[in-house]
């Protein structure tokens, strides 16, 4: 956990990382608390876009701390914020934690929705890279869920079938 002042504004504004913070419950209830505080000062303030990352980033830590339901609750408001305000690599990001969630809590047709949603819009806006990590966390819910046969044959989506349809026409 780090504290950054910017010396322009003097405005205090924590920096929370996930990943480095030590498992702890003590230090992950003070992460819980400045996250959420950070939370609803931009919601408040209508940051929304700063909101919807502090939902994420809330959203990741309750996901290391295997509180899933918390978890998805954040990441759907996140997603609601990126949707709203265009932030498609967000939007595709929350997508793609939102169907590991639900592959871990059992909700299987769910996590494939939210799975095609994400691959949809990464070929809508032309995120290449995107799509092979989509398919790569397809793979692995699906392989770990014991769907095996999805993973290697529903992976090509609509627009791989329409591609070979339409080069038969022609």
């Amino acid at each position: 956990m780090s504290v950054t002042i910017s010396p322009a504004a003097k405005i205090y504004t924590p920096n929370v990382v996930v990943s480095t913070l030590n498992r702890r419950v003590y230090l992950l209830d003070i992460a819980e608390a400045i996250l959420l505080k950070e939370a609803k000062h931009h919601m408040r303030y209508r940051q929304y876009d700063i909101a919807s990352t502090d939902f994420n980033t809330l959203a990741n830590l309750y996901m290391v701390s295997k509180r899933f339901s918390e978890a998805k609750w954040f990441l759907l408001q996140s997603n609601a914020i990126a949707k709203r305000e265009n932030n498609d690599k967000l939007t595709i990001t929350n997508l793609l934690d939102l169907a590991t969630i639900k592959a871990a809590m059992g909700e299987l047709a769910l996590a494939r929705t939210d799975l095609k949603e994400a691959h949809d819009l990464a070929i809508l806006k032309g995120m290449t890279t995107d799509l092979a990590e989509i398919d790569n966390i397809t793979r692995q819910i699906e392989l770990k869920n014991g769907s095996a046969s999805f993973a290697k044959t529903e992976v090509k989506y609509a627009a791989a079938v329409e591609a070979s349809q339409k080069a038969k026409v022609q």
